[in-house]
């Protein structure tokens, strides 16, 4: 019996071209070795399905405005956020993300992984919705799994 061969992970049609491999296993969407398990499968995909619908409305704010501001509220660990950022905005080379986390300890991580990633125009804000202090009015918000209130605080 020969042992399963592991996959490149950027070979994956659900892996995003050009996303870092080490930066989808520290968000867990790609497990410790690099693949894609069912569940880490399951996880990125809809991910990257919200990434999709949101497209239109992220190509949109970044005609309108120069530095477009994106907030995901309730972020958690901030996967979509993190996506946002290296599938859109690193890209487009402007406009900000703010992430919005009640629980601390997930925002300073989020903040933390920002920075090792050099995701300069990444913040993420530690408390409720309603008291995120943003620097400008947002041209795109969402929420993924927003728990508790927080898909109706967003709204």
């Amino acid at each position: 019996m020969s042992a399963r061969q592991p996959v490149d992970p950027r070979a994956d049609p659900d892996v995003p071209a050009g996303m870092s491999i080490a930066l989808l296993q520290e968000l867990h969407l790609l497990t410790r070795d690099g693949q894609l398990n069912a569940d880490a499968r399951r996880k990125l995909k809809q991910v990257r399905h919200l990434v999709g619908l949101l497209r239109p409305a992220l190509d949109d704010a970044l005609a309108r405005h120069a530095a477009p501001t994106i907030v995901d509220c309730g972020a958690g660990k901030s996967a979509l956020g993190a996506l946002l950022y290296e599938l859109v905005l690193a890209p487009a080379g402007r406009g900000a993300l703010y992430a919005v986390e009640s629980r601390p300890e997930l925002a300073r991580g989020a903040a933390e992984r920002a920075a090792r990633y050099g995701q300069e125009r990444f913040h993420a804000l530690a408390g409720l919705i309603a008291d995120a202090e943003l620097p400008a009015r947002p041209q795109v918000v969402t929420a993924l799994h927003a728990c508790d209130t927080a898909t109706d605080d967003a709204l």
